[in-house]
């Protein structure tokens, strides 16, 4: 709704926030307000901030498992 009375967030707190966990929540709203979809630059940040996020995790669940498995 650009253009219209609704203040337009910016996008560098949108990648912020999904960076900070909320990428799911951004995905399902992408996917429903259709907003966010087009934009090639965003869109790559977006996914990057996906990944960074899925790496990590998965650094944590190894940590966790070895961890609790005497390795």
């Amino acid at each position: 709704m650009a253009g219209g009375t609704w203040t337009r967030v910016p996008e560098r707190v949108l990648l912020l926030l999904a960076l900070l966990g909320g990428s799911p929540a951004a995905i399902l709203s992408s996917r429903l307000f259709r907003h966010k979809t087009v934009k090639p630059s965003f869109r790559r940040m977006f996914w990057i901030v996906v990944l960074v996020q899925v790496a990590a995790a998965g650094g944590v669940a190894w940590w966790w498992w070895r961890r609790s498995h005497g390795a």
